[in-house]
């Protein structure tokens, strides 16, 4: 029973607070009056849609709260682990003990608060909760009726869930949600592997010609400084022959005392003939023959390395065009040397291999839709099959409240219809078909 509805900051209402006695109360006022205020203020604590609309115009706050009397009121908390209340006659409700800490006196007490944001809360028994727990509880305490309700019979899933409540089998349901998001999810998958599978070739094939590009250069054993060392050495061949031969000729070439050698000759027996007369001479005389040796030493090896440098004109344009290629390269993949391209060739490969496995993917995500196809069904026939005992027993029970009314000819059936496509609320669509007349099929 609705013991209390407290609302402030609601639509129009500033503050108002209604108490309701045992029995019938009936709420009466003109066309405006703000009958279907105070009705919207329960449906909203009852957890129907809130918005920022629902708040009085220049305020931040709306708050409408319902207290209830309920002989289950423990079961009711405790089936949605909320805490329990106290019984009537221990504590009032609403009131607080010495801790400060409210007391429900076996009531229950639903509060909703919508910020001016939209922003919504939901309370029972000062436990925050969310809105579908909001819902399940309110459903539990207060059936609301309306003159148009009967239109909502009209809606497919409202008939759904009125066998789902009426049949308790919400965990069949459950079951058929949790198939029917699975099947949508290998529908998606399929369906993006299909659109991946219709772009033109032209994007394989262009990635082919990329891989073979880079796989001219070589890049698995390419060494970019040597390239760049062999290219500064065929271009300058000329030069570097030229110096290296005069380095020889200065040194060891130029016969006679010409050159560095015949000099150091010529002191070497300058020296030989006063080394007996000086100790210091001797020993220069030493250093100078040492000397000799390596000045001799390094000018043959530059006549050696002048001997091996030849103007090749074949493999100057050979390594020109693979440093030019190889500078395309860098450049068209944005790479910043040959060890980075060689990366790029490794993910290109990756990508023709993804592409030539796209066939494989789309064969197992069609088998896997398949699978997921078949669970859904079956899970939907179970769902339906419940539902169809469930309205069977709901046509009982009408035809026991229908007998006092004096209708004894009225024939109903429930139509159940598989659907060409399923959706979440089940495999089929049902009619509720009604008939009054005697010998009229419903």
């Amino acid at each position: 029973m609705l013991v209390k509805l407290q609302i402030r900051n609601f639509a129009l209402i500033s503050e108002l607070t209604l108490d309701f006695n045992e029995g019938l109360t009936v709420v009466t006022g003109e066309t405006g009056s703000g009958k279907s205020i105070l009705l919207g203020a329960l449906g909203l604590a009852l957890g129907e849609r809130s918005s920022a609309s629902s708040v009085r115009h220049g305020t931040d706050l709306c708050v409408v709260e319902a207290t209830f009397i309920s002989d289950t009121v423990n079961k009711v908390l405790g089936d949605y682990g909320l805490g329990m209340g106290l019984s009537s006659d221990e504590n009032e409700s609403g009131e607080r003990n010495e801790g400060g800490e409210r007391n429900y006196g076996g009531n229950i007490i639903i509060r909703r608060e919508v910020s001016a944001s939209g922003r919504s809360r939901a309370f029972v028994n000062d436990s925050l909760v969310n809105l579908s727990v909001l819902r399940e509880v309110g459903l539990r305490l207060v059936d609301l009726h309306g003159q148009d309700e009967t239109r909502a019979l009209l809606d497919r899933d409202k008939r759904l869930d009125i066998l789902d409540d009426f049949g308790k089998h919400l965990e069949e349901r459950d079951r058929y949600r949790a198939a029917f998001a699975g099947w949508r999810t290998a529908v998606e998958t399929l369906r993006d592997l299909e659109k991946e599978a219709s772009k033109p070739q032209g994007d394989r094939d262009y990635l082919q010609y990329q891989l073979e590009e880079l796989s001219q250069l070589g890049l698995e054993s390419l060494d970019q400084e040597e390239l760049e060392y062999e290219y500064n050495e065929l271009i300058h061949a000329t030069e570097l022959a030229k110096g290296l031969h005069a380095t020889f000729e200065l040194l060891d070439g130029g016969g006679a005392n010409s050159d560095v050698v015949g000099g150091i000759e010529l002191a070497i027996r300058e020296l030989e003939e006063i080394e007996r007369f000086n100790k210091g001479a001797g020993a220069l005389l030493e250093r100078l023959r040492s000397v000799t040796i390596e000045v001799r030493d390094i000018a043959q090896e530059a006549s050696s390395l002048a001997e091996g440098i030849t103007h090749d004109p074949n493999r100057l344009a050979l390594v020109e065009d693979k440093m030019e290629a190889l500078s395309k390269a860098l450049h068209k993949h944005n790479s910043s040397d040959a060890k980075a391209l060689a990366q790029v060739e490794v993910d290109l490969q990756r990508s023709i291999d993804q592409c030539d496995g796209l066939e494989k993917d789309l064969e197992e995500a069609k088998d896997e839709l398949g699978r997921r196809f078949g669970a859904m069904q079956k899970s939907g026939e179970t769902l339906m099959s419940v539902r169809g005992k469930s309205g069977a027993g709901l046509i009982e029970l009408v035809h026991e409240k229908l007998a006092p009314l004096k209708l004894p000819n009225v024939e109903m059936s429930w139509q159940f219809t598989p659907l060409s496509t399923p959706d979440l609320l089940g495999i089929e669509d049902v009619e509720l078909l009604f008939s009054a007349n005697p010998g009229s099929p419903p």
